[in-house]
């Protein structure tokens, strides 16, 4: 296997958007809520905890149906 160097390719900078991820928690309000099928409040219970402190809010978790539902509460 042969790899090839190249010279001039630009550093892409990541920090130039934000990243997009799998759940809305940036772009949520007071109130929004989404739906996470096939979970448990104990499995996404340290997802949802997280996102609080990455974005300086509040969210709270519920059993729901066959899945949990997450609320923004702050």
């Amino acid at each position: 296997m042969s790899v090839t160097v190249e010279k001039g390719i630009p550093i892409p900078n990541f920090r130039t958007a934000p990243r997009q991820g799998k759940y809305p928690w940036r772009t949520m309000e007071v109130g929004d809520s989404f739906y996470v099928e096939n979970t448990t409040s104990e499995r996404f219970g340290p997802q949802a905890r997280e996102a609080g402190i990455r974005t300086g809010r509040s969210f709270t978790i519920r059993k729901f149906e066959n899945g949990v539902r997450v609320w923004r509460t702050a």
